[in-house]
């Protein structure tokens, strides 16, 4: 990624440009719905260990808060509230650029760490958003979802270059291949049952050469 100021390039894992000091993110502010209330109790920055602020990126009317670190500017985001942010982002995707989806999911380079949950403060799992986004973000199955500083930013490429769109286009192809093979024995003059020791590949076998063979 780019800083959008000086076009100065940004390591993995930083949003801040060390050429210019532009914050290069994205902008939070806005209409969401979400928490309405700030957490009762600070939150420790799963990044850091820094405490963490309650930033309302809602409106007057709508009060909408997430966590945000002051020092290493990592977020986190109660359940539902990231999938809001990046709705918002990036709204009715139709097309898919290959090219830049390509390069987003080359672009992590972060070594493996596991955090801990800032709320209840078990580790928490590593998940590559959407599958294949290349952003490995850190997800409380019951708390929410933690990101490093910059990995929103990559989340909304990635999201505006069509990735949801791609992804659920290869989950749909997959699940045909596996209803492909699972198709019935098909019944051929000559053909006894066990004249396959694997029956699936069998049958996926036969009907590649019967498409082949128009």
């Amino acid at each position: 990624m780019k800083c959008p100021s000086c076009t100065a390039p940004l390591p993995a894992g930083r949003a801040r440009c060390s050429y210019c000091g532009t914050t290069a993110d994205v902008d939070l502010s806005g209409k969401f719905t979400g928490a309405t209330q700030p957490p009762e109790h600070p939150r420790t920055c799963s990044g850091c260990g820094s405490q963490m602020d309650s930033l309302d990126i809602g409106t007057g009317e709508a009060p909408f808060y997430i966590e945000r670190c002051p020092a290493c500017l990592g977020l986190f985001f109660d359940p539902g509230e990231l999938d809001a942010v990046i709705d918002r982002e990036a709204p009715q995707v139709h097309d898919i650029d290959h090219l830049a989806l390509s390069r987003l999911s080359e672009q992590n380079g972060e070594p493996v760490r596991y955090r801990r949950c800032p709320i209840c403060g078990n580790t928490m799992n590593r998940v590559n958003y959407g599958k294949s986004s290349g952003v490995v973000a850190d997800q409380c199955r019951n708390h929410g979802v933690y990101l490093d500083a910059g990995e929103l930013r990559r989340i909304v490429a990635w999201v505006r270059a069509g990735g949801r769109l791609a992804a659920a286009r290869k989950t749909a192809e997959e699940a045909r291949a596996v209803q492909e093979i699972n198709l019935p024995m098909p019944s051929l003059p000559g053909m006894k049952e066990g004249d396959f020791a694997f029956p699936r590949l069998g049958t996926f076998l036969l009907k590649f050469l019967r498409d082949r063979m128009g």
